[in-house]
């Protein structure tokens, strides 16, 4: 019995996946601020941030759309995002986006390495929101949301 192509490659990505997820044992937790443009006055609740970043929600309610950036993954920054708002381990993230592309073509929001990158995105493209490092100056954005110890704080 022969594999289909796209299925080959999916079984071979999970396999990739975890083997990198392995190598990386769990991190400690990182604080960090949750960020979106100085002038994104819309009001929010905990369980938006979770469908905003699994893009289960696409828009604001004004109609801008939502992007999301994330860290990459490994980092103790995704890690610590990762459990405190989806409430998914390394493993279970990574087979979550590749379900959604297998299935759906929807693809995990975008990586951006380090804090200033995600600052300058977010001030300078309507609807995006990104996390940063809680010790990242955010003078520039709105912080709508902090995480310590995994938990999730509203301002």
């Amino acid at each position: 019995m022969s594999l289909a192509p796209h299925r080959y490659v999916a079984i071979l990505g999970v396999l990739l996946v975890s083997a990198a997820v392995r190598a990386n044992p769990a991190a400690s937790s990182a604080d960090l601020k949750i960020i979106v443009s100085a002038d994104n006055k819309l009001t929010l609740e905990p369980g938006d941030l979770e469908n905003y970043f699994l893009t289960k929600v696409r828009h604001w309610s004004d109609g801008t759309s939502i992007v999301a950036l994330n860290a990459p993954r490994g980092t103790d920054l995704r890690q610590s995002f990762d459990q405190a708002i989806l409430k998914l381990t390394p493993d279970e993230s990574a087979r979550y986006w590749l379900d959604q592309r297998i299935r759906s073509g929807v693809t995990s929001p975008r990586e951006v390495t380090g804090d200033a990158l995600s600052i300058k995105l977010v001030v300078h493209l309507k609807g995006t929101i990104a996390y940063v490092s809680a010790s990242t100056n955010t003078d520039s954005v709105r912080v709508i949301a902090r995480i310590h110890d995994d938990k999730v704080l509203m301002p």
